[in-house]
């Protein structure tokens, strides 16, 4: 069988065999439908051989280690039951011993299915073969997926509780501690001749100024002046608005008016019309008109416009 491939298991109960040149320990794990164990007692192995319908049998005199299968008494909730080897030296890896699976039937011994993955590197433990349930019956698949990490890296990956988390790295050697230097000899003893010094003198302590009592008068000191802050200066108040005067284009000096721009209103001098009478000229002449009396309402006015009308 190719690795990845699948074949109906023709016998109730198989067993299968995992060899190579190298010491291997093998183990089955009974998974739920989730891919994980339902407990720690469904991880079947050296220390602990038996399980719910899988048993493992210790390699003996002319038999390797093995896992059997009894399909009809494992539980309605098992899924799957995966067949692990690992190697038993530390250190060591599946680099060119590939391990070969056999799946018998344990009843007659008939070797009914063989793989063996193909060529390993730095794997230190392999998934082999899996019994798994499909539609009411058992089949068996070629996996060979491996893990750098021994049978634990296995175990955890199925959801068992590993107490032993492998050898530890040693401790670090301790530091060396310095050498202490000697004390130094007393201050008052001459060495090897040599006079001792004159120690310095000691000023006296001054003594601390003497509390005030409860009754004596305390001088408040003043706070000191806080910087002189510079303010803007208000804003000056706007002037009202005031709206501008439409100037009059007449101008009086004393008892004469004029007019700064030509009227085209004229006096009429006909016999006919009274001396204050004003008609309208059409053009305006090149001098200045002049009055003795108010000057006449501009053509917009009411009064204007009533001395236009015929017959006024």
């Amino acid at each position: 069988m190719t690795q990845g491939g699948n074949a109906p298991l023709p016998a109730p109960r198989v067993t299968v065999e995992v060899t190579a040149p190298k010491q291997l320990d093998v183990s089955g794990l009974l998974l739920a439908k989730n891919g994980k164990v339902r407990s720690d007692a469904d991880f079947v192995f050296f220390n602990a051989p038996q399980g719910p319908g899988v048993t493992h049998r210790p390699a003996s005199a002319g038999a390797p280690d093995s896992i059997t299968v009894d399909t009809s008494a494992v539980p309605t909730d098992i899924h799957k039951v995966v067949v692990t080897a690992s190697l038993d030296e530390a250190g060591a890896t599946f680099a060119g011993t590939e391990p070969t699976a056999t799946v018998r039937n344990a009843d007659t011994g008939e070797a009914l299915i063989t793989f063996t993955p193909p060529r390993l590197t730095l794997e230190t433990a392999l998934v082999v073969v899996e019994v798994y349930r499909r539609a009411g019956a058992w089949k068996v698949r070629a996996v060979g997926q491996g893990y750098a990490n021994g049978l634990a890296g296995i175990a955890t990956d199925f959801g068992v509780t590993v107490d032993d988390p492998g050898p530890s790295a040693p401790a670090a050697p301790a530091a060396p501690q310095p050498a202490t230097a000697p004390p130094p000899p007393p201050t008052g003893l001459p060495v090897q001749g040599i006079p001792a010094p004159v120690p310095a003198p000691v000023p006296a302590p001054v003594s601390a100024p003497a509390s005030a009592s409860a009754d004596s008068d305390w001088t408040l000191t003043p706070p000191a002046p806080r910087p002189h802050r510079l303010h803007r200066p208000l804003p000056r108040p706007r002037r009202p608005h005031r709206p501008r005067r439409r100037r009059s284009p007449w101008t009086r000096a004393g008892s004469t008016w004029s007019r700064a721009a030509p009227s085209p209103w004229r006096r009429t001098a006909s016999p006919s019309s009274p001396p204050s009478a004003w008609a309208w000229a059409g053009s305006p002449p090149t001098v200045a008109a002049t009055s003795t009396s108010t000057p006449p309402a501009s053509p917009s006015t009411p009064s204007a416009r009533r001395s236009r009308r015929p017959g006024s």
